[in-house]
């Protein structure tokens, strides 16, 4: 299917969104399967390519708000059923979900194998992801000799992800308004995955967890684990590495039961409940990027973290026995719609602050607003009624504005009866200021329930209240 138009434009980069996204399960998978404190080399390895395919993520997003299009992450189809094959590609191999292996290395190895440059890019049916980005750009080139690059670079600025929010990994997020801009991006992307002018081993980065060391692309990271040895200066991709060792225990990962299921769980077992759990917890960071990338991008820094504490589920998971004697659990990434989410009494009740930006409510917290101006809410599940018909009960609070003075405010609760599923609320800030609210609520369940203003120094953006 050839790029002819803007509308084909934003499906293929809703597939670069797609692609992106379905190479991080099975590396969460793998990684969790180390046990703790064992194979330290090999997991520093692979956390690398999963914050960096964190940051392709977020700049295909960038390319696609670019163009005016509107990405989709809380979406069935976005979080496949696995095994599963890379989206939209030549079905060449499947990816399953299991532990860290030389089987599971091959699999990683054929993900990120360069492309062969005798070949045509390929934007349907590619062999490698490097056939399908060499399509996209071809596809935006031509796109913006037919139009010009002002009918094709359409999108709002405020909805690209910048490098304010302090990506901690190895390369660079690229803001994106323009076709030198766009490119750019798409560069990035492939030089990360492939080498440097596709034919390097080295990406053009410094690594993540020793700075003073240069990187190597996702390709030739994965052939260091299973080779064993790191490359040098003067390896190239066809003399494979000569340095040091890299030495993996394979022993030293937990005997997980690959391509785990929900559903093969019994109805109430322990094993079932958790591995529910976390499948309502990495849907609910798929809606939590969404809304990154539709208007709120500083909630791109709570989504990574949440995605970061997601660990200790995993690894419990890792460590809970299947019952059949030999085997333990592991995570399923399961999509779980947003209507079936957790909410109410079976939601930790917690309030996230964004350094000067949103909030989100989690549980059944009772939400605040200004009598001034009410905060606007995002990411509305479908079928929400409007606020104003969920109001139930107001109590006066003391509210204090960004200059110190009194003013009031009304704390509203949802209607209790109402068992309505939801995604986490998400609130703009009620000031200009920089200054964050957070819940203060009394023990013992009072009907005590004030906003109060909080400094944005009083912690880290993206912390949990």
């Amino acid at each position: 299917m050839a790029i002819r138009t803007i509308s084909d434009l934003h499906q293929h980069l809703q597939w670069a969104i797609e692609i992106e996204h379905g190479t991080i399960p099975p590396y969460l998978f793998a990684l969790y399967s180390i046990k703790e404190g064992q194979n330290r080399e090999a997991a520093e390895v692979i956390a690398s390519v999963f914050m960096e395919e964190m940051l392709h993520l977020t700049m295909a997003a960038n390319v696609l708000n670019a163009v005016g299009g509107s990405p989709r992450l809380d979406a069935p189809g976005v979080l496949p059923t696995y095994p599963t094959h890379l989206p939209h590609s030549a079905r060449a191999f499947e990816i399953p979900l299991e532990r860290l292996s030389p089987d599971s290395l091959e699999t990683f190895l054929k993900i990120e194998r360069p492309s062969d440059h005798q070949g045509q890019p390929e934007d349907d049916s590619y062999e490698t992801i490097g056939q399908f980005y060499e399509a996209v750009e071809l596809g935006i080139r031509g796109l913006c000799e037919q139009l010009g690059e002002g009918r094709v670079f359409t999108g709002d600025p405020g909805r690209q992800v910048n490098d304010r929010l302090h990506y901690r990994g190895a390369g660079r997020l690229v803001e994106v308004s323009d076709l030198h801009s766009a490119l750019e991006a798409l560069e990035e992307i492939i030089e990360q995955g492939e080498g440097l002018q596709h034919q390097q081993v080295w990406d053009g980065d410094q690594q993540m967890f020793h700075p003073d060391r240069a990187e190597v692309a996702h390709y030739f990271r994965f052939e260091e684990i299973r080779l064993g040895r790191r490359y040098e200066p003067w390896d190239t991709p066809r003399s494979g590495p000569s340095g040091e060792p890299l030495p993996t225990d394979w022993d030293a990962v937990h005997n997980v039961r690959p391509n785990p299921r929900s559903g093969d769980c019994p109805e109430g077992s322990e094993a079932r409940r958790r591995m529910e759990e976390f499948n309502h917890s990495y849907s609910g960071i798929l809606h939590l990027l969404e809304e990154s990338f539709n208007g709120n991008p500083g909630l791109l820094e709570v989504a990574t973290g949440q995605m970061y504490g997601l660990k200790q589920q995993a690894i419990d998971l890792m460590k809970l026995p299947s019952g059949d004697g030999t085997t333990t659990v592991g995570p399923s990434f399961e999509y779980v719609p947003a209507r079936q989410r957790h909410r109410g009494k079976d939601a930790e009740r917690r309030i996230v602050v964004v350094r000067d930006g949103p909030y989100l409510v989690y549980g059944d917290v009772p939400w605040c607003a200004n009598a001034e101006s009410s905060p606007r809410t995002a990411g509305r599940s479908p079928g929400r009624r409007p606020r104003s018909s969920r109001r139930k009960r107001a109590t006066r609070s003391a509210d204090v504005d960004a200059r110190g003075r009194s003013r009031s405010a009304t704390a509203h609760t949802p209607r209790s009866a109402s068992t309505e599923p939801r995604p986490p609320t998400v609130h703009l800030p009620p000031t200009a200021s920089g200054s964050t609210t957070e819940p203060v609520s009394s023990s013992g369940g009072t009907a005590r329930s004030a906003c109060m203003p909080v400094s944005a120094r009083a912690g880290p953006a993206g912390s949990s209240r």
